[in-house]
């Protein structure tokens, strides 16, 4: 059986270099670089962050620093465990989870009416604020419901109505 290795560059700390034969996490992103030709990136990543394990079958220093000390590596690496690269990952997912799954466009519409229906009934809490309470509250406060307070008014109109059932009866 024969397995694909990935060559590309590698950046990491003095502390972390890498060393042959050793399994690390890596995800492996396609770049382009100033010149505008193509190359692997090769970069650490946990589980949780889409790393896949890999063995390191080669690393030779690149010679180059950057400004942060992180020291750059040409990588030769190999999938161990089951391990995928980074663009078989994205493809699989991308067919178990299609970007614009079948009923979206319902899903879509359903969303739309459920804001719409939400905008109806704010804008009914800031006219009910303004007709109701304002003249209200002028007798206790000088400058009425100004700012803060009407803002505050509005929202507690909001969430009783919504626990009251009201949005439901908006759409």
């Amino acid at each position: 059986m024969h397995i694909e290795t990935i060559s590309g560059l590698h950046s990491c700390k003095a502390e972390n270099e890498p060393q042959v034969g050793q399994i690390k996490t890596f995800v492996v992103e396609q770049r382009t670089g100033k010149s505008g030709k193509a190359y692997l990136k090769i970069k650490s990543a946990g589980a949780e962050f889409g790393g896949t394990p890999f063995r390191i079958v080669s690393a030779e220093p690149t010679g180059y620093t950057d400004k942060f000390g992180n020291i750059s590596f040409n990588l030769e690496i190999e999938p161990v465990n089951g391990g995928i690269p980074k663009a078989e990952q994205e493809a699989d997912a991308e067919r178990m989870f299609p970007s614009k799954p079948e009923g979206a466009a319902d899903g879509i519409m359903e969303a739309k009416k459920h804001i719409y229906a939400s905008a109806r009934l704010y804008n009914l809490c800031v006219d009910a604020a303004r007709t109701v309470v304002e003249d209200h509250a002028k007798q206790f406060w000088p400058d009425g419901l100004g700012g803060e307070m009407f803002r505050t008014c509005v929202s507690s109109l909001f969430i009783e109505a919504t626990r009251a059932g009201m949005l439901e009866k908006m759409k």
